[in-house]
């Protein structure tokens, strides 16, 4: 066991660190009223390096890592380069697994089960190259289910109907080899949706991943066990993040390039999952606002609304109806512009039974 308490005089300097460089550009007196009213279920957002603040921007917590998930016994999730850790309340380290993971950490089934994106190595055709691998995981670290890109790449792109020379990408995600045949940047377990049992895929328990390096939405089985369907190429959409299945069984996505390379502004989509078709669309005007050419995310909030976050690293918000409605007034400078997404919720409980360093 790791005694994470030797690292409490690192983490108080990185705690005044990261307060004097968050930028709170507007008093709580000055909030917009439908900010707030979009965030009351969820009042508190997890930034990237494990910072979790109240909508008015001020840091609340901490942590250690990257990525981390907060449960409300007080426990958390961490990840680095190397490893997915798991933390006591009282910031100990009691176990922890090297999967390299990177992009995204999730939780489901009432935070009874860990979704997390790892990285192993595969030859192929004679070459070594880091792939993707899809982990489910128990709240005690044990590993439950796992796709291994690598090992299923060949069934992968004749699933995909892809027959011509892949070219590698040169991003390592955490690993010593920066030669990669995968991209996964997302990962979430199929909700029970209008599809369900209507259309292929759309199956409760199902996981449903982003490869950004094929350019393929897939879905993989509820035992992790095979490829269960995968969407095709949207001709002009070069680069998308943060996929998901609403309950109405729509595509929710972050689309970094809706118009391909000559793409000026991104834009937040929904999409008929059966035609790929557009079915609504936010994409500002002004591209110095929303030009997120690397990563990206948004969220259905629990009062229908979505979030998102804009190229001043600003939370926006958008009606049900896929309308501008606000913006937060904060930022955090340290992360200019590549952050993978925000999550907000309701950490009420985790703050109050996490120990203080």
């Amino acid at each position: 066991m790791v005694n994470a308490r030797y690292l409490g005089t690192f983490v108080l300097g990185m705690i005044l660190f990261n307060t004097m460089f968050f930028s709170i550009e507007g008093a709580a007196q000055d909030r917009d009223p439908e900010f707030v009213d979009a965030l009351k279920q969820q009042p508190h957002i997890v930034w990237p390096d494990c910072i979790i603040t109240d909508i008015d921007g001020k840091i609340l917590k901490k942590m250690i890592g990257y990525l981390c998930v907060p449960f409300s016994d007080g426990t958390y999730l961490s990840t680095n380069d190397k490893y997915l850790r798991f933390f006591s309340a009282d910031n100990e380290i009691v176990n922890k697994l090297e999967i390299y993971p990177h992009h995204q950490l999730k939780t489901h089934s009432n935070d009874t089960r860990i979704l997390a994106i790892g990285s192993k190595y595969s030859e192929y055709k004679g070459k070594k190259n880091r792939f993707d691998v899809i982990y489910e995981i128990s709240r005690e670290g044990d590993i439950l289910k796992e796709f291994d890109f690598g090992r299923n790449f060949s069934k992968y792109l004749a699933a995909a109907n892809i027959q011509t020379e892949i070219e590698p990408w040169y991003y390592p995600e955490n690993t010593k080899e920066n030669q990669e045949l995968t991209h996964i940047n997302s990962i979430y377990r199929i909700e029970k949706n209008s599809l369900s049992g209507k259309v292929s895929g759309f199956a409760e328990g199902n996981y449903i991943v982003n490869d950004n390096l094929l350019k393929r939405i897939v879905i993989l089985g509820p035992k992790l066990e095979k490829i269960v369907k995968i969407f095709p190429f949207v001709k002009g959409t070069e680069a998308i993040h943060d996929v998901s299945v609403k309950k109405d069984g729509n595509l929710l996505l972050f689309n970094n390039l809706p118009e391909g390379y000559n793409t000026q502004v991104s834009s937040i989509d929904i999409w008929n999952p059966t035609t790929l078709a557009v079915v609504k669309r936010y994409q500002p005007h002004n591209p110095k606002e929303f030009s997120q050419y690397k990563c990206g995310g948004v969220q259905e909030l629990e009062s229908g609304e979505y979030m998102f976050y804009d190229n001043n690293l600003k939370v926006n918000i958008l009606s049900k109806n896929f309308k501008f409605k606000s913006k937060a007034p904060m930022r955090p400078f340290e992360y200019q512009d590549l952050i993978q997404e925000i999550k907000a919720g309701d950490h009420s409980e985790f703050l109050k039974n996490n120990v203080e360093w």
